[in-house]
């Protein structure tokens, strides 16, 4: 189709080259224009994008043989929704079906025997393709993630032309202690955080913090819940080079329960956006609508919004804050404010210019007893005529005052 539409703006060329040539060479020019026409449309297409890697048959044999070849795979591998290629591959050369991770709501990441997850280590994703929870935080909320390794020892992987895919085993949780080091994207705030994502909410746990010197500076008994956890650093209490944690539980933990805050005007922020983690989502409750994990933005409200915040361990009758940071979908030039609620009996109220891109609202909290509870939360947008607009939740952040 291509070679028609590009040849219709040369015809005119070929019928002047025609009249102007003995009779002759006119056999020939007609043979070799439109051969190298067709030559041009070729390369060209070949160059489209949408026809993805060039693919040998020996890769998709090997990958198949790998897949083939790992416990758990006849009933399919789960794969990540954006791993187009992979997809192609596995529906077009007969390897198991592909399942979405995202389509899993957990209870079938822990069954026996374990799950194959094959995901591209360098595969480009459409830009315009938004995930709000990514494959492997979604699994590692329920499970661990252990690399397939090769007869040598190194980590498995195969090819689709320049794109390589690992592979991990979906094994159920089974450590009941566990060591971690602590280093200073895990502190901010003076609080440092555990995620123990969906693992037993009544189990016995118990937390010890030593210095680079083995020294024990501090422990915490955990109370009952799961999910992100915070703990309050004691006054004056240093990061160390070579600290670690060591968590002990009477149910099994997940492998990683270290999170990475961002570190922000003094806060440890976790994203509502894309890349949140499963546990900051135990945060949002009605009547803000919590969105499905393969959305961007993980809660979004039109003029009312509650959220549960977990109180820092051994807070010890010192305050905290709690930071909110909000996105109006639409910029307006209209004043409202936001009245807040809690559960502790601490208030406020925050005047807004909806014509700023981002709100900051920080809520200083009052906590007479020890913490390691929840305090509920609840804000109303209060506005002077109808709002026709609604915020997205950007970041959700906690600080020692």
């Amino acid at each position: 189709m291509l070679a028609v539409v590009c040849g219709t703006g040369v015809a005119p060329l070929i019928a002047l080259l025609q009249r102007a040539r003995a009779a002759r060479m006119r056999r020939g020019l007609m043979l070799l224009l439109p051969a190298l026409l067709l030559v041009l449309n070729g390369a060209t297409v070949a160059r489209l994008s949408m026809w993805g890697p060039r693919v040998r048959g020996s890769q998709v044999r090997r990958l198949l043989n790998l897949i083939a070849n790992q416990p758990g795979t006849h009933d399919g591998i789960l794969v990540d929704p954006l791993s187009k290629h992979l997809i192609e591959a596995l529906t077009m050369y007969g390897g198991p079906r592909p399942i979405n991770v995202l389509e899993d709501d957990g209870s079938g990441l822990v069954r026996d025997p374990p799950l194959l997850f094959v995901s591209s280590t360098n595969e480009q994703h459409a830009p315009s393709a938004k995930v709000g929870i990514s494959p492997e935080d979604w699994l590692r909320q329920f499970a661990d993630l252990q690399p397939v390794t090769s007869a040598g020892g190194e980590p498995a992987t195969a090819n689709l032309g320049d794109c390589v895919y690992a592979f991990r085993q979906v094994t159920p949780w089974s450590w009941h202690r566990i060591e971690s080091p602590v280093q200073d994207r895990h502190v901010a705030g003076g609080l440092f955080w555990l995620d123990f994502r969906a693992s037993d909410p009544v189990a016995n746990r118990k937390v010890s913090w030593f210095d680079g010197g083995n020294r024990l500076l501090k422990s915490w008994n955990v109370p009952h819940g799961n999910g992100l956890i915070p703990f309050a650093l004691a006054p004056g209490m240093k990061f160390s080079e070579g600290s670690r944690v060591v968590v002990e539980s009477s149910a099994p933990l997940p492998e990683q329960l270290l999170p990475e805050p961002v570190h922000h005007r003094g806060f440890g922020y976790f994203r509502l956006g894309e890349g949140r983690l499963p546990s900051v989502m135990n945060w949002i409750v009605e009547p803000a609508h919590k969105s499905d994990r393969h959305q961007k933005w993980g809660a979004v409200f039109e003029n009312k919004a509650a959220f549960r915040i977990p109180v820092p361990v051994d807070l010890r009758n010192r305050s905290f804050i709690v930071s909110f940071q909000y996105e109006p979908r639409f910029r307006q030039a209209k004043t409202v404010t936001f009245q807040y609620t809690s559960s502790s009996g601490t208030n406020g109220f925050e005047s807004v210019d909806l014509q700023e891109a981002r709100i900051h609202h920080d809520l200083p909290l009052e906590v007479s007893r020890s913490g390691g509870t929840i305090i509920s939360i609840e804000v109303e947008v209060e506005s002077p005529d109808p709002l026709d607009n609604h915020f997205r939740v950007h970041h959700i952040g906690l600080g020692m005052k």
